[in-house]
């Protein structure tokens, strides 16, 4: 460093004194706007008579406070003799430099290198050039390096980090203690290639991720199980002129979290096959096949968000005490998604049962009692988090032509035939189930009539529809019911497809149609 100095000063004061002679009409403005360097002029008797913007800024002096001072009055004792031995040695020679002391505006000494140079006119002594270089600021930044220096050894040597440095023919310059105990040796190996020192199994996929660095010039970063303990190690290229000079490898302690991450993909296998057996569970919970005859048609959409959703439905035919037919349509969704929004579904299918066997000794049909039922069942468990479910219920009398429903907290269905008609049903102001105790729900009863379609559904499909369902079903009310299933399912694969949509919520559709 100080080798580097030294010739960038003598490079500095040659071509400096070359502008001043050559240019000699510019020396003030050339001298004012050197800022790293004091110019001092000095007349015979060394008073000073000039005091460049540079000298400001080192000194602190301004050009009123300084000017024709005597220059030895700002030099230290133990300098004031080595700088008149230097104007001694200027008699026979043009210039000369010395370090000294010189005193600043706050009256502190301040270690300079200073080039004394003779001004000359018409080959008479009319006095000095002094140029001068603040070396203090140098000093304590050279001795802060090698502080550093040893400093950054140190910190190499304790760290708990191993560290290998590289050249390009990929032997080693330099390795660390933590390093030499990951691959269990003792020599340095300073010059000795990296597959010499580390065994085939390890050196193999490290001596891969340099030849990729080389081609990148850019990091890379490689998890490596070394004598059974896991490592990340980061590779940082050294460019130098736009090429690979030399590569830093990192070995980072990455045990813990490595053993952590198997230990994880265990446990989301086995939560995996589990999701996959409770996906089929809950998929044996819903019909498999739909009720069709003469009159009346049913088809269904169901879809669950994740391997298992919150979604439930459920169609059927049944009889009443005097053996007279019903089909009974069933929608239900429960708050959340996944495992435990699906065990609901179970509860949902077990009430269901149990509301069937009331209807076969029954004559008259009540759909409240199912949601009384069902609500009841939920507050009475103790599972410590709000569960409740939204439930429409339909019950389709073909003889009679009447269709009853209830609902709680579900979106309205819809009815609606291939000419004018349609029209949205449900209950209003009817809380989900699980929320209120005891709470009394209402059933309605409308009139069917031959080639009307019915549409009940959750909400989800109203994300894929933005809530344009009504004039879907409008613009299509003249299709089947199969058809309009059909031309659903092909908007939901192209929203996934077109929104990148992985998580979704459950979407169930229910569409009946009532035949001639």
């Amino acid at each position: 460093i100080l080798f580097i100095n030294e010739k960038k000063i003598k490079k500095f004061f040659s071509n400096l004194f070359f502008e001043i002679t050559n240019k000699v009409l510019n020396e003030n403005e050339i001298i004012e706007r050197i800022k790293d360097y004091a110019i001092i002029k000095l007349d015979k008797e060394l008073n000073i008579i000039s005091w460049n913007s540079g000298a400001k800024l080192i000194f602190g002096y301004n050009e009123n406070q300084i000017i024709n001072e005597k220059f030895e009055n700002l030099l230290s004792k133990e300098d004031k003799g080595g700088f008149q031995r230097i104007l001694e040695l200027l008699k026979n020679i043009d210039e000369e430099r010395i370090e000294i002391k010189i005193m600043d505006i706050n009256k502190r000494f301040i270690e300079t290198e200073t080039l004394i140079k003779k001004m000359e006119i018409e080959e008479k002594d009319v006095g000095f050039f002094l140029i001068i270089k603040d070396i203090s600021r140098e000093k304590i930044w050279i001795e802060n390096i090698k502080n550093q220096v040893s400093l950054n050894k140190r910190i190499l040597e304790n760290i708990k980090e191993g560290i290998i440095l590289l050249n390009k023919d990929n032997r080693i310059k330099y390795i660390n203690e933590m390093a030499k105990e990951i691959f269990g040796i003792d020599a340095t190996y300073i010059g000795v290639n990296i597959s010499q020192v580390l065994s085939l199994q390890y050196s193999e996929k490290i001596l891969k991720e340099i030849e990729l660095l080389f081609q990148e010039e850019k990091k890379r970063t490689l998890d490596l199980q070394i004598y059974g303990k896991w490592y990340s190690l980061k590779l940082f290229p050294i460019i130098n002129e736009e090429k690979v000079e030399e590569i830093i490898i990192f070995f980072l302690d990455n045990d813990q979290y490595m053993k952590t991450q198997e230990k994880l993909k265990e446990i989301n296998e086995i939560l995996l096959n589990d999701l996959k057996t409770a996906r089929l569970l809950q998929l044996n919970l819903v019909p498999d096949i739909l009720p069709s005859e003469e009159r009346i048609n049913f088809e269904r959409i169901f879809i669950p968000s994740e391997e298992v959703g919150g979604d439930f439905f459920y169609i059927d035919k049944v009889f009443n005490k005097n053996n007279h037919p019903f089909f009974i349509a069933l929608l239900a969704d429960v708050s959340g998604h996944g495992v435990s929004a699906s065990m609901f579904n179970v509860l949902v299918k077990d009430v269901y049962n149990e509301y069937k066997e009331l209807i076969i000794i029954s004559e008259k049909i009540d759909l409240s009692i199912f949601l009384k039922l069902l609500n009841k069942k939920i507050l009475n468990l103790s599972i410590g988090e709000l569960k409740f479910i939204t439930i429409f219920i339909a019950l389709i009398d073909l003889i009679n032509k009447k269709l009853y429903f209830t609902s709680a907290g579900h979106p309205h269905a819809y009815i609606f035939n291939e000419k004018d008609f349609f029209k949205s049903f449900g209950i209003k102001n009817s809380p989900p189930v699980g929320i209120i105790e005891d709470f009394g729900y209402d059933v309605s009863c409308m009139e069917i009539e031959n080639n009307e379609k019915i549409f009940i559904f959750t909400d989800g499909i109203m994300e894929i529809f933005e809530e344009n369902i009504e004039n879907f079903l409008k613009e299509n009310s003249a299709l089947t019911i199969k058809e309009i299933r059909e031309k659903i399912e092909e908007i939901i694969e192209g929203k996934k497809t077109e929104k990148n949509l992985f998580h979704y919520d459950d979407i169930t559709v229910i569409l009946i149609e009532i035949k001639h």
